[in-house]
């Protein structure tokens, strides 16, 4: 049983901390670095909210679990940058809508490329059931991990736990 812990330790810390790093060196080689990993996240958050028709300000904040001022500094810089625009609509003022412009849409096709290479390269190593198992562990997880985050819960730690050598 102690193997099968290493082994899922190895994958969420080391592994997992390596995809983070490989998505980082691949998506600054986009356009020269003119974007960091965390605006490709936000640009993609718009899109798929405009997909939904929910593309405001308060909407995406939510999704990406930032503050409004978070975003609001973030999409300015994307503004700068030609990636978004902000609109306000006549029948409500007060809401800010975001929008993707052309070179969001070639920004956002080069994350989704890394991503499709990404599920590409992992459904080459794995045979079908292999497959088929992850699949099913993985939304077992994804359940898993939602249910913390939805009920607030977080998971504890020892505080008074003594030091290993």
């Amino acid at each position: 049983m102690e193997e099968i812990r290493q082994g899922i330790h190895r994958f969420l810390v080391q592994d997992f901390n390596q995809v983070l790093r490989w998505e980082e060196k691949v998506l600054a080689s986009y356009d020269q670095g003119k974007l960091s990993v965390n605006e490709f996240h936000i640009i993609e958050a718009v899109f798929l909210a405009q997909e939904a028709g929910i593309n405001n300000m308060g909407e995406i904040s939510r999704r990406l679990g930032v503050t409004m001022g978070t975003l609001t500094t973030a999409v300015k810089t994307l503004e700068n940058k030609g990636f978004l625009t902000r609109r306000k609509r006549e029948e409500d003022r007060r809401m800010v809508w975001i929008y993707p412009t052309e070179a969001a849409l070639e920004a956002n096709r080069f994350h989704q490329l890394f991503h499709d290479r990404l599920v590409s390269g992992v459904m080459d190593c794995l045979d079908r059931q292999q497959l088929l198992a992850l699949v099913s562990a993985l939304e077992e997880l994804a359940q898993w991990f939602s249910s913390l985050e939805e009920e607030e819960r977080y998971i504890p730690v020892e505080t008074n736990l003594p030091l290993e050598e």
